[in-house]
């Protein structure tokens, strides 16, 4: 139909009618891609320092 449209499914819908990223829900991204980031981050601590703080020492899933 012309001028129709399908509304995907979404879980998180708030009453504005937007999609709510609940991150609690979901699980931790995997180590395989969190140790290279982290590794190469550590190398640019004088740039990045304080992302990698805020990543890697407040992050509730920080080792």
């Amino acid at each position: 139909m012309e001028g129709s449209f399908s509304i995907i499914c979404c879980e998180n819908i708030n009453p504005e009618g937007f999609e709510v990223n609940q991150p609690l829900q979901k699980a931790p991204p995997s180590e395989q891609f969190v140790n290279p980031l982290r590794s190469t981050m550590q190398k640019k601590l004088s740039t990045l320092g304080n992302l990698y703080y805020q990543m890697f020492i407040l992050s509730p899933t920080s080792d």
